[in-house]
């Protein structure tokens, strides 16, 4: 996903949909930066499973007090989650090697 495309959360009601996409491309994003870096993740799609309860939770805010709570501690959840990631693909940035330098080192064949 381009990151220009992030903006679209903006528009009025169509963000309800989109939310959805942004956070699926973004556990995507984050599944292959950690199998690029070899980062050992739990899920398939780390920040997934908490996004997706994060935007569930935005649908509810129709219920005044308990549904704006909710939607909150998903959200800070969700970025405590992307932050942790972030910083543990900043961290193992300089420990990636390209495929072909993996085989000459171990001497593996191509």
């Amino acid at each position: 996903m381009s990151p220009s495309n992030v903006w679209l959360l903006f528009i009025p009601l169509f963000n309800f949909i989109w939310q959805f996409i942004v956070v699926d491309k973004i556990a995507q994003s984050i599944a292959a930066e950690c199998a690029r870096l070899n980062i050992p993740v739990k899920e398939d799609k780390p920040t997934y499973g908490i996004g997706l309860a994060w935007n569930i939770c935005n649908f509810l805010i129709i219920i005044p007090f308990l549904g704006g709570l909710a939607s909150l501690i998903t959200f800070i959840i969700y970025w405590v989650k992307v932050s942790d990631y972030k910083k543990r693909v900043e961290a193992n940035q300089n420990t990636f090697m390209l495929d072909a330098e993996r085989n000459i080192f171990h001497g593996n064949k191509v």
